[in-house]
Parts: structure tokens; C-alpha cells; sequence
């Protein structure tokens, strides 16, 4: 019984032991606002971040082809860090669309998107990230994202990206932007 008693406190204190204690924060800043090229369809578009808490943002999104459509959502996130180089992020942020060619008097749909993903640091200025998720606009009609990305930092207030999504609400699309960290 006694032995039973210290295995279990053993089991319970050794994720705090097991945990390095430098991880104590993020590796990657969530304050920015970010300016993109989408293609396939092509499109502008922009997105915002902005921490309330260290570990917790609120995401902002915006794009259009310019034909009277729009894709935009706000929502929260989380990120925390895993290990010196490498975060995990989320996000769960309602959508709000309309697609070019509908009639002049639609409003557009309601949607949501939940994500989970990781950032890493592959060197000093250089950043890597994969994104995977599910996108609803309603219970018949919903869909899988996955989005791979990299990012070149130029310097602590800029940095130039590429993400390639082969599964998204777009279909296949490239995104290239610049980010101005904050």
C-alpha cells in the first residue's frame, strides 16, 4: 500500500521534472498584422493577431477577389510553447463569406473554422508550420484544412511568408504575405 502511495506521487510530479524550465514562455511573437496574395482564386487579403494573454490571441481575417465577395472571420487562439523551438497554435474563428456571383441581395453565410498547428524555428531567422483543421458551413457541408508554411524573418519587425494549401476552402492555393510584428 505504502509503495502504491509514492508510485502514484512519483507519476503525478514527474511531467514537473520531465518539463525543462526554460519553457516558461512562447517562442514566436502573436502580435502582428499580416498583408497576403492569395492565388487560386486570386485574391488580397489581410490578417491580424493581437495577445490578451500569453498564452491566448485574437485573430482577425479579411480577403477578397474584388468581384463582391468577401471571406472574412474573427475569433481566438491559443499558442504555449512545446520546447525551445517550437510552439503549438490553435484557433476556432467564426466566418463570415460570400462567393463571387451570388445574387446582388445576399448577405453571405455564416461558417466556422477549428485548427490546430505547430511553429518552429529550422534556423535563427527562419520558420516552419503546419496547420491542420475543419472548416463547417453547416452539418452537410464541411471540410478538412491542412496548410503548410515557411517564413523568412528579416529582421524583428518583418518577415516574408509562403503558405501552400493543399486541402482548404480555396482548393489548392499559395498565400504569399509580409508580416509587421508588433
Amino acid at each position: 500500500m505504502l509503495f502504491n502511495k509514492y508510485l502514484i506521487k512519483a507519476i503525478l510530479l514527474a511531467p514537473i521534472f520531465a518539463t525543462p524550465s526554460f519553457v516558461s514562455a512562447n517562442n514566436f511573437n502573436y502580435n502582428h498584422l499580416e498583408f497576403g496574395y492569395h492565388t487560386n482564386p486570386n485574391a488580397m487579403g489581410a490578417a491580424a493577431r493581437l495577445a490578451f494573454h500569453e498564452n491566448a490571441h485574437i485573430v482577425g481575417l479579411f480577403s477578397t477577389q474584388w468581384e463582391g465577395d468577401w471571406f472574412s472571420g474573427v475569433g481566438v487562439g491559443f499558442n504555449g510553447p512545446i520546447n525551445d523551438f517550437v510552439d503549438v497554435t490553435g484557433d476556432l474563428v467564426l466566418n463570415y463569406l460570400r462567393e463571387p456571383g451570388e445574387e446582388d441581395h445576399d448577405t453571405g453565410e455564416l461558417a466556422n473554422t477549428i485548427n490546430l498547428g505547430v511553429r518552429a524555428w529550422i534556423q535563427p531567422n527562419v520558420e516552419v508550420n503546419l496547420t491542420v483543421g475543419r472548416f463547417f458551413l453547416d452539418q452537410d457541408d464541411s471540410f478538412s484544412e491542412v496548410k503548410l508554411g515557411a517564413r523568412l524573418y528579416s529582421n524583428d519587425a518583418f518577415s516574408l511568408g509562403v503558405v501552400w494549401a493543399p486541402v482548404s476552402y480555396f482548393d489548392d492555393s499559395v498565400v504569399f504575405s509580409v508580416r509587421y510584428e508588433f
